[in-house]
């Protein structure tokens, strides 16, 4: 059966690189009757962000930081099946799968399967988990469909995010319930994502509310052992439900959302690791005036893991968020300023031992965390419509290391139309982890260090963002940050004796070429130097170099073609070679609210490693397959 796959896939190759020949060859040949993708090149830079600002959103092209936008048209053009594939569609960031369920993703540098760099938020709730300092990708899902933006900051956030905004934020938000009315049916089934199935309801219970419901659930096949055609035995699945509703009362917007997931995945030893969790989520918005408007939020989020090889970890959360923004001096000065409370507590107890003593352990079985943090930030009109200046600062304390300040100043110059020059000088730090602070290990051997201090880095960052004409942009950052007080091991100990420096290059180019066909390109070098004690595990741990092209191409009103290819430079530190990814999908819409596509993925090569994880006793690490699928959505 292996055999018939690799033959069918090696033919999938041939067939879809000769279709892609004729297909760009009769580009002026074939014209769509309409075009899917309605927006042009202007309007998409003048979408509004607010990641980079927080509070009343801005022009993407006038934001003073390096951000891209994944939107509705790229989730649906992609093929991607999760939050983490199509985070390979961000320029600067490097997104790698590790095996089965477990990915490595990060914005310049430092990557790696427990990266501790970049702070992950959906609809305003954090997916940060404070037992590594980084984020469980295997548990973060929803429905696709439902997305409504995906904006990635590549650089830091701390000064309106808080700490561990190191190296960049990744912002996740889903459309209101009132945009996601009627029942939505969508189907998969491939030999790597063997079935995924999603089934979403949405309705109103009067003329201003309006809710939505939905279920899905996901298997997918093992990665390959390195080196060899035998299995990984890391398949896996996951089901999850949730729930949201809208009400939208004169000047006031009040949405409660819920998730609940659980799944299960085998690793190589035979054993199998299971996790559940849950979440809700209440926010109030009230708009004084088209100026000024006050958000409170509130969530609590429940997870737990038990890794058959390693632990057994609880962990509840409560936040209580509250940001004001207005305006002053006729709009010249647009402030924003705001409140957290943090509260999480754990509980944690080894699942495995060698002759009587635990593989890993912590010195508390259990412990909590309280952060109390306030921010403000004005960003300021200099001159009308040309230059823009934003300053502030946030001030936090945690019970790790106390007090923490992380300020930032941006400038923004729209030197004319379609030229915007962007500057930025922040600072950011990174707080211990459960794991620094408290880790028992002596089988290895690793400790903890209850005295650790925080990793802080000061960035220096500029950016030119080109629009010329309607039908061609460029989007140029460029980065130097400089790491103090880095955490690494000296012997067998947590230390803050590692320093670094991180530099680098971003380009996005993106060309309508026609009105039926977009081309999308990224380029990304970035490099790394460390220096101290045990400081080489910093290097050389994501590509110096990667690129990739993507192209949108309509047929016609029924009928698009999209394709994309992907090459990741070699990764010494993780034993990775250069590889290259190539992705192509044929969609087609036979009524209006029926859509059949069909997907091949990773059809550079059989397989390939992306990563690997040697810390992990269960899942170290797999080649990942090339893959083929075939999806159904339908909507009412």
């Amino acid at each position: 059966m292996l055999t018939l796959n690799r033959y069918i896939l090696r033919r999938t190759q041939w067939i879809t690189s000769l279709f892609c020949v004729v297909l760009f060859a009769s580009t002026s040949l074939v014209k769509a009757e309409e075009d899917f993708a309605d927006m042009d090149l202007d309007a998409l830079m003048n979408v509004e962000v607010s990641s980079v600002t927080k509070g009343k959103g801005m022009k993407l092209s006038d934001a003073p930081g390096a951000i891209s936008v994944i939107s509705e048209e790229d989730i649906k053009r992609t093929g991607h099946q999760s939050i983490p594939e199509l985070l390979r569609l961000v320029p600067g960031l490097h997104v790698a799968r590790v095996n089965s369920s477990n990915w490595a993703i990060s914005a310049r540098g430092f990557n790696g399967p427990y990266n501790n760099k970049m702070l992950v938020l959906m609809d305003g709730r954090s997916l940060y988990t404070p037992l590594f300092a980084g984020v469980y990708w295997d548990v973060q899902d929803t429905v696709l469909e439902d997305l409504k933006s995906v904006e990635v900051i590549r650089g830091p956030g701390g000064t309106l995010w808080g700490a561990n905004a190191v190296n960049g934020v990744i912002n996740i938000t889903t459309k209101d319930a009132k945009n996601t009315q009627g029942l939505l049916f969508s189907q998969s089934g491939g030999n790597e994502d063997l079935s995924n199935t999603t089934v979403r309801y949405g309705g109103k219970f009067n003329d201003d509310s309006y809710y939505r419901v939905y279920g899905k659930y996901q298997m997918f096949d093992d990665t390959e052992i390195a080196g060899t055609s035998n299995d990984n035995s890391d398949e896996w699945q996951r089901g999850q439900f949730g729930f949201r509703t809208d009400t939208y009362t004169g000047s006031n917007h009040l949405t409660v959302q819920g998730d609940y997931y659980t799944g299960g995945v085998d690793d190589t030893t035979g054993g199998q690791s299971m996790f559940d969790g849950g979440n809700i989520i209440a926010r109030l918005t009230h708009d004084f005036s088209e100026d000024s408007s006050l958000q409170l939020q509130f969530y609590y989020d429940y997870t737990h893991r038990t890794e058959a090889t390693t632990l057994d970890q609880e962990r509840h959360t409560l936040d209580f968020d509250l940001q004001h923004n207005f305006t002053l001096d006729g709009g010249k000065h647009n402030v924003i300023w705001g409140m957290n409370y943090h509260w999480t507590k754990d509980s944690i107890l080894p699942t495995a031992y060698f002759m009587g003593t635990p593989l890993m352990a912590f010195t508390a079985n259990s412990a909590s965390d309280n952060t109390f943090s306030a921010f403000v930030q004005d960003t300021m009109t200099l001159v009308d419509d040309k230059l823009f200046f934003t300053v502030g600062t946030k001030i936090e304390h945690n019970d790790y290391t106390g007090v923490e300040i992380q300020p930032s100043a941006r400038l923004s110059w729209r030197i004319k139309d379609g030229h915007t020059f962007w500057a930025a000088v922040s600072r950011a730090v990174r707080t211990p982890s459960r794991v620094e602070e408290g880790f028992l290990a002596p089988i290895f051997p690793i400790y903890g260090n209850t005295g650790i201090e925080s990793t802080n880095v000061m960035a220096y960052e500029a950016g030119y963002r080109i629009s010329l004409a309607k039908n061609l942009s460029v989007d140029l950052a460029t980065f130097f940050n400089k790491y103090e007080n880095q955490m690494g091991t000296l012997g067998t100990t947590y230390q803050n004796d590692i320093y670094s420096e991180a530099y680098g290059l971003e380009a996005s180019v993106t060309w309508q070429a026609d009105d039926n066909l977009k081309f999308i390109g990224n380029y990304t070098f970035q490099d790394v130097e460390s220096h101290g004690p045990n400081s080489a595990g910093n290097e050389g741990t994501s590509p110096r170099n990667q690129f990739s092209v993507r192209a949108y191409y309509d047929l016609s009103d029924k009928l698009a073609i999209n394709s994309a290819l992907y090459w990741y430079d070699n990764i010494p530190a993780a034993n990775i070679n250069s590889f290259f990814r190539y992705d192509i999908g044929l969609t087609w819409k036979p009524k209006d609210n029926v859509e059949v596509s069909v997907w091949g993925q990773n059809l550079a090569d059989d397989s390939h490693p992306e990563y690997n994880n040697s810390l992990s006793l269960g899942n170290p690490g797999g080649e990942i397959e090339s893959g083929v699928f075939g999806k159904v959505t339908i909507t009412f």
